[in-house]
């Protein structure tokens, strides 16, 4: 949808205070009650948890050779880990990722 504007226009000509405190996550709002409202309505719309996702990663560039030696795997699942999306293993790797993946 459209993403919607809202002015904030404090009542007879006051402006509004606003102290935030982020030790405490909080915010003291100093205003008349119908720009404390509008601005509860703000912050409400944007005080929402959002999903967030960790990724660490160590990237090594090896050789074909190196990598047939160690035994590189690779498997990625899907949404719900029951279905593979890609899965990579040289034949020398014991054990195997995707055998132990298809166990799972």
């Amino acid at each position: 949808g459209a993403a919607q504007t809202q002015v904030i226009t404090p009542a007879a000509g006051k402006r509004p205070v606003i102290v935030r405190y982020p030790g405490s996550n909080a915010l003291i709002i100093n205003a008349d009650p119908e720009t404390q409202r509008a601005l509860m309505d703000v912050i409400r719309q944007l005080d929402v948890h959002r999903e967030q996702v960790l990724v660490e990663a160590i990237v090594v560039e090896i050789s074909d050779t190196a990598a047939k030696r160690l035994g590189v795997q690779l498997l990625l699942a899907g949404r719900n880990g029951t279905v593979p999306l890609i899965a990579t293993q040289y034949s020398g790797a014991s054990p195997g990722i995707v055998p132990l993946a298809a166990a799972a």
